[in-house]
């Protein structure tokens, strides 16, 4: 194989990486990258941003699923909860570092997060999996999929159990 040439450095999270974490959520999974800053609002929001400049509406980090927009049109931000892309669907995450908005559009001033997902034809047979997490919330995705001849195709549906931050014991807020 030849070597890749790339003019901004790049980190890519694997499928395997994703799936060996047990995290449940995509900012989970990017406070492990190098030069990635995420910060937790409350229990359901984060704020995720390259090489320190984020904020809760912020259009300097330019987010993509399968190459498309995943921003707030109106603020610019990203609504991390709101993704519909289950965990196990994720085949990588690559995260290009610097001013790329030559190649990736105007809001890459700080960089691009790429989530790519799995095609169809790579999900064949049931999944079932089922994740609770410290405060008690409980994320539970079901997936099937077929190929047969020139024909792939894929059905996912979760849900997402999150708690009251009061019976998680976080307390109220003020």
């Amino acid at each position: 194989t030849q070597p890749q040439y790339l003019s901004a450095p790049v980190t890519v999270i694997t499928s395997e990486d994703i799936h060996y974490s047990g995290l449940t959520n995509i900012p989970e999974i990017l406070q492990f990258a190098p030069g990635v800053d995420v910060r937790r609002l409350d229990r359901q929001r984060y704020v995720v941003g390259v090489r320190g400049l984020f904020g809760i509406y912020s259009d300097r980090t330019l987010v993509l699923i399968d190459g498309r927009p995943a921003m707030d049109p109106i603020f610019g931000t990203t609504h991390w909860e709101n993704f519909p892309v289950l965990m196990e669907d994720i085949e990588r995450i690559e995260i290009v570092y610097g001013p790329v908005g030559a190649a990736w559009g105007a809001n890459a001033f700080t960089g691009a997060i790429n989530i790519i997902t799995k095609k169809a034809s790579e999900c064949t047979g049931g999944l079932i999996s089922a994740t609770a997490n410290e405060f008690g919330d409980t994320y539970t995705h079901l997936q099937y999929g077929q190929t047969q001849d020139k024909w792939s195709w894929k059905a996912s549906a979760g849900y997402d159990d999150v708690k009251d931050s009061d019976i998680a014991g976080a307390g109220r807020y003020v």
